[in-house]
């Protein structure tokens, strides 16, 4: 019995040492919140900023499947005749990523699966003259908390330590009536 639980131990430290992939990564998101009821559509452009973290966890080791997890910050913004809108936000992930090893040097990790917004911060402030008004998007309007979309794209890995990626994402879940947010993502970041 001592050897079984001691081998079972050694397997479980060995898979779980193969088993981490972490990263860290910046991203930049040209996003657009777009307003759609009836048949009237309006879309406002956000730049959108991103500091995030991920921990990946291969699925089996015959097949370079794994689940990827993680969390990052978001800074949307964007200011425009003398009107300027902030939403800062944490997001979780959850991707499938498949590897593509193409050389010793280079992959390229194709990923899907939602994502969890929680708006932590939502204000317009418009400035016109000498008058200024502040609006906070959840207690002055009808703004959501909390949120689920689906993201995929591509990460293009180099030397199993350094990535970039383009990818696109969209709100399942709209922020506020008849609106919800979708972008490119274009992301940049280290592998350990």
């Amino acid at each position: 019995m001592k050897k079984f639980l001691m081998i079972a131990a050694m397997a479980l430290m060995s898979t779980g040492a193969f088993a981490q992939f972490q990263t860290f990564y910046l991203q930049y998101s040209p996003s657009s919140m777009k307003y759609s009821h009836n048949s009237y559509s309006v879309s406002t452009s956000y730049n959108q900023l991103a500091l995030g973290y991920s921990y990946a966890m291969p699925l089996m080791d015959a097949i370079p499947l794994s689940i990827e997890f993680g969390g990052r910050v978001e800074w949307a913004f964007k200011s425009e005749d003398g009107v300027k809108s902030n939403l800062v936000a944490a997001k979780i992930p959850v991707n499938a990523v498949y590897s593509f090893q193409i050389t010793d040097a280079f992959s390229i990790k194709p990923y899907a699966g939602p994502f969890f917004r929680f708006n932590i911060l939502g204000k317009t402030k418009d400035e016109h003259g000498s008058h200024s008004e502040t609006t906070d998007w959840f207690s002055d309007g009808d703004a959501k908390r909390f949120q689920i979309g689906l993201a995929a794209g591509a990460r293009f890995c180099f030397n199993d330590k350094f990535f970039a990626g383009v990818g696109y994402s969209y709100d399942l879940m709209k922020i506020q009536d008849y609106t919800h947010f979708e972008g490119v993502e274009i992301t940049a970041g280290l592998m350990f």
